[in-house]
């Protein structure tokens, strides 16, 4: 979306071109950063030197499952601060995250050797349809495609 900005030339507001959406997907960026650093307390320590104190129990409490709401609470912030604050950090809301965190746990399973419907299940899916979709609308490709192959 284009904005108008203020210029303190003769022409009062100047046209400024829409920046494009730079965002990473979360389940991209963190397993390709523990394994450039080999050891998960490398990658620890590097992630928690470059985020504000809150992102870690946030996406440690989305991942259990917690929804936005106790999310919140457990941070002491409203679910609009909570809200604000992953798309500030991240490029989209608390329940994205989970839905992203979800699928980057199947998808290790499925590069583990584990089948479809057992990464389904394991990682919290009803069914293995609902894995389906959220893999190959965050990835673009089919679960079968993370198997062993790889």
């Amino acid at each position: 979306m284009a904005a108008w900005t203020w210029s303190s030339t003769a022409t009062p507001y100047r046209w400024r071109a829409p920046t494009p959406d730079l965002t990473v997907p979360l389940a991209d960026v963190a397993p390709a950063l523990a394994w450039r650093l080999r050891t998960p307390h490398a990658a620890q320590a590097a992630a928690s030197a470059a985020v504000e104190p809150w992102v870690g129990p946030t996406v440690a409490a989305l991942s259990r499952g917690a929804g936005a709401a106790p999310t919140a609470d457990l941070l002491g912030l409203s679910e609009r601060q909570l809200h604000r604050r992953c798309v500030a950090a991240f490029g989209y809301g608390p329940r994205k995250l989970q839905v992203i965190l979800r699928a980057g746990d199947a998808i290790e399973m499925l590069r583990a050797g584990r089948s479809l419907s057992d990464a389904a299940t394991a990682a919290g899916y009803a069914d293995y349809p609902h894995l389906y979709r959220d893999i190959v609308r965050l990835t673009g490709r089919r679960p079968a495609e993370f198997g062993l192959t790889e």
